[in-house]
């Protein structure tokens, strides 16, 4: 069966964890193929290395039970229009990131010949 890469993004680090994840359960064997080669669909490193960006296509290959039915789960997976976090007209919407709590203090080193610093990121 086969399916076209719909996010606008790929399927990068998230999407590839969402299917995978997905998947996990399955007992049979899940192949995933395009031109740059084939990937278990049990590994998130080996999806990625196919990487399947928006528009291209793929082919699933399901040896086990249910093999209709997964495939086409699969195909629905694969063209999905992830979107982490929510977009609104390609820019972020409403996300509010936490002002992060940063101090420098330089502390002296005399003996050495350097200068250290500590850098504290707090949360």
């Amino acid at each position: 069966m086969t399916a076209n890469i719909n996010n606008h993004a790929g399927i990068h680090c998230r999407p590839s964890a969402v299917i995978v994840k997905a998947m996990l359960e399955y007992e049979g064997l899940i192949t995933v193929s395009n031109e740059l080669g084939e990937a278990n669909l049990k590994s998130v490193m080996g999806l990625m290395t196919l990487a399947l960006r928006q528009g291209n296509n793929i082919s699933i290959s399901v040896d086990g039970p249910n093999e209709k039915e997964i495939c086409e789960k699969l195909v629905e997976l694969f063209e999905t229009h992830f979107d982490f976090p929510p977009r609104e007209n390609g820019t972020l919407s409403n996300v509010q990131r936490p002002t992060p709590n940063i101090q420098v203090e330089k502390w002296p080193t005399p003996h050495l010949d350097v200068e250290c610093w500590t850098l504290d990121v707090g949360s």
